[in-house]
């Protein structure tokens, strides 16, 4: 869940995942003041094990500015965190990684957050890249990625995934606006990690028909 960085709502953000009663918990666009807040009440929630990006940073004086964001992973079992550097990415905290010994056996859970294309440009599909490069292969256990992809654009209901590098033509079929390495790296990771274990499963559970809203703002002064 991208927690919006909030202060005076977070103990609200807390009760609503509390209600769910989650074993695992994967949360983006946290700061280091709101990161203190979530662990306090995790811990004190019984998720004794949390890692966040702020504590692994090579460079923690880096994340100022539009690189102010971390993430946190949490569980209720134990974690044992990956180094960030083995995503090849502009910014490293955007991808936090950990596996976690479930009762079922090890979990390798990545939490990303794709910077937007509107304000970074190509840190974006840099950053797709790189999580592709680094996923896009077969592992021994079972993995869970999930975040803030930033992607895609649309989804229509046959199953067309649209990117942000696409417009969607009259046939019915996406179409590559300027270079096809925009539409090419969102694809890589929203589509194409799906031979390798990675499959969309919330698409997979409920097919495209189901067309829910999962982020949206309101434009002022337009009808």
């Amino acid at each position: 869940w991208n927690v919006a960085y909030r202060v005076k709502r977070q103990h609200e953000q807390l009760a609503r995942l509390l209600d769910r009663d989650p074993h695992i918990l994967a949360l983006q666009e946290t700061t280091q003041k709101t990161a203190k807040l979530w662990r306090k009440g995790l811990s004190e929630a019984g998720f004794e094990h949390l890692v966040t990006t702020f504590e692994l940073a090579a460079e923690p004086e880096a994340l100022v500015g539009g690189r102010r964001y971390g993430q946190i992973i949490a569980s209720r079992w134990p974690l044992n965190p990956l180094p960030p550097n083995e995503f090849d990415i502009p910014w490293s905290e955007r991808v936090l990684s950990a596996v976690t010994q479930t009762p079922c056996g090890p979990v390798e859970v990545h939490s990303a957050h794709i910077p937007a294309g509107e304000s970074h440009g190509w840190t974006k599909i840099e950053t797709f890249e790189g999580i592709h490069k680094r996923l896009a292969r077969e592992s021994t256990m079972p993995r869970i990625l999930c975040g803030d992809f930033n992607s895609p654009q649309k989804e229509t209901e046959d199953g067309t995934v649209v990117t942000f590098g696409q417009s969607l033509g009259p046939d019915g079929l996406a179409v590559n606006k300027g270079d096809a390495r925009w539409a090419r790296g969102e694809h890589s990771v929203i589509t194409g990690l799906a031979e390798y274990d990675l499959p969309d499963v919330y698409r997979m559970l409920n097919g495209y028909q189901v067309q829910e809203v999962s982020w949206s703002r309101k434009i002022w002064g337009r009808q």
